[in-house]
């Protein structure tokens, strides 16, 4: 998320670069906190034939896309290039570059790649099995997700590369290479790779010498805002000072701002799942919301919106709640269907979808606060899935707290843009104009009958997705996703 910046005397407006698991956008924001337009490319994360778990990121391609939105968000604001003051980019946890000496693009891969199995479990048995706790006292992060594992397999699998690599981003930061040249990392971002402390907010290169890595390709930490060149359903709750989870269920991370940590849980795949619900299976709503000129999933809501609080029982099983240190979880499948169509159709499976996203979220928040003692009064409810008010209003009632939709959506644009601001000069910090430029669209208040009756879903749902993970475990049906190691 550091800052490239291409000051100009006349330039009044931010890019953020937000790079998330299913597609790029670049959005531009007036110095006013106003979203102006928004570029979007989506785009695809493919396995090697050979190489089970693995998730590839097409440097070459996604830089291409990465350009169209730029070039596709200028034309929507009828901005040149040279209005804009800074920009900053933003990206997926976990997705890491490798470069050269030269300064070459190696070999990247996405977020949730899980090739590195079998390293995960050997560093696990590191120390007499206690690396693991050890590595998530220092920062925070397991290993499933870490970069420790996948640079362990390039060691074994592709020592080529492994021999090549001299510096080692995030996405982010390969997005900011590439509009600057200039390389490094920023805590909140790089704090995913298991590498960095919580507390110093840099490197802890004694964890590569005990995994028995090359600790020679960490790239040097700049805190958010910094110039550069002249930077899944996600909860994130802000924690005053870093404190981990005795239980090692919930990602720490620092936060942007020095001193404070997040504490941060993940709804696995639910952008990817209502995409693939919407392509499967809604292919005539698609043509339908074409003719009116809406978006699809806005006519979907619609057609929920006539279904009952708990969908008929239907209980969507994808994302487990977060369990960080051995997560995996069920075949994705709906429980409870029944064979009225009445009751049992498309408009009942895609609300079923969304209380099942916050069911998984009140689940998060309550593993946060068990550990934490932080209990949020209300919910800030951001991103696309924030554009539903079926969605918003269904969060509320699942988690019986008020929920806060700001005017720009695209709240982690925003921040990332707002970093790019303080790195140009334009703010005074990240708090203080965070503060300033979030404006509130609207808020849901939660129905109380709606939430008795979702608290019972959710005690539900906890049990049948248990049962669930039993047939996964006997090998009768297959994991949506698993850590590598387990």
């Amino acid at each position: 998320m550091n800052s490239p910046s291409t000051s100009s005397g006349n330039a009044s407006y931010l890019m953020a670069l937000d790079a998330g698991t299913g597609s790029i956008r670049a959005v531009i924001f007036s110095l006013e906190g106003q979203q102006i337009a928004v570029g979007q490319a989506e785009w695809q994360h493919n396995p090697l034939a050979d190489v089970p778990g693995s998730m590839e990121f097409d440097l070459h391609k996604n830089w291409q896309l990465t350009c169209q939105c730029i070039r596709q968000a200028l034309a929507a604001a009828n901005l040149p290039a040279s209005a804009i003051a800074a920009v900053a980019a933003c990206s997926m946890r976990e997705g890491i570059v490798l470069y050269d000496k030269s300064g070459e693009p190696l070999w990247a891969c996405a977020n949730v790649d899980s090739r590195a199995s079998r390293e995960v479990s050997e560093l696990k048995e590191i120390h007499h099995g206690e690396f693991e706790r050890e590595a998530y006292l220092h920062s925070g992060q397991t290993l499933a997700l870490g970069a420790m594992p996948r640079l362990l397999w390039l060691a074994h699998h592709r020592p080529d590369i492994y021999r090549r690599a001299a510096t080692l981003t995030m996405i982010s930061d390969w997005l900011a290479y590439m509009l600057t040249g200039e390389l490094a990392v920023d805590p909140s971002n790089a704090g995913t790779t298991g590498m960095l402390s919580l507390e110093t907010r840099n490197w802890h290169p004694e964890l590569l010498e005990l995994a028995g890595l090359r600790a020679d390709i960490l790239s040097p930490v700049l805190e958010t805002g910094t110039r550069l060149g002249g930077s899944f359903w996600q909860q994130v709750v802000n924690l005053p000072r870093p404190v981990t989870d005795p239980q090692m269920n919930i990602r720490i991370n620092p936060h942007v701002i020095p001193g404070m940590a997040q504490a941060e849980c993940i709804s696995f795949f639910t952008g990817l799942t209502m995409r693939w619900f919407r392509d499967a299976f809604c292919s005539e709503e698609k043509l339908l919301a074409e003719r009116l000129g809406v978006d699809t999933y806005s006519l979907l809501e619609e057609m929920a919106a006539r279904v009952p609080a708990g969908s008929w029982g239907v209980m969507p099983i994808f994302s487990d709640a977060m369990h960080f240190k051995n997560w995996y979880h069920a075949a994705p499948s709906f429980i409870n269907l029944s064979i009225d169509p009445q009751k049992c159709n498309k408009q009942t499976l895609f609300r079923a979808l969304e209380e099942n996203a916050a069911i998984v979220s009140a689940c998060n928040l309550d593993l946060i606060a068990e550990f934490s003692g932080v209990n949020a009064s209300s919910l800030v409810f951001a991103g696309g899935g924030s554009k539903g008010k079926l969605w918003s209003q269904i969060l509320s009632d699942v988690t019986g707290k008020p929920v806060k939709v700001p005017q720009v959506k695209e709240a982690t644009a925003l921040g990332c843009a707002i970093a790019a601001g303080v790195a140009a000069g334009l703010y005074r910090s990240l708090a203080e104009t965070g503060e300033a430029l979030v404006r509130w669209e609207r808020e849901y208040q939660p129905n109380a009958a709606h939430h008795e009756g979702y608290m019972a879903q959710k005690t539900h749902w906890q049990a049948v997705y248990a049962d669930q993970l039993t047939l996964v475990d006997s090998g009768l049906t297959t994991s949506m996703w698993k850590a590598p190691g387990l």
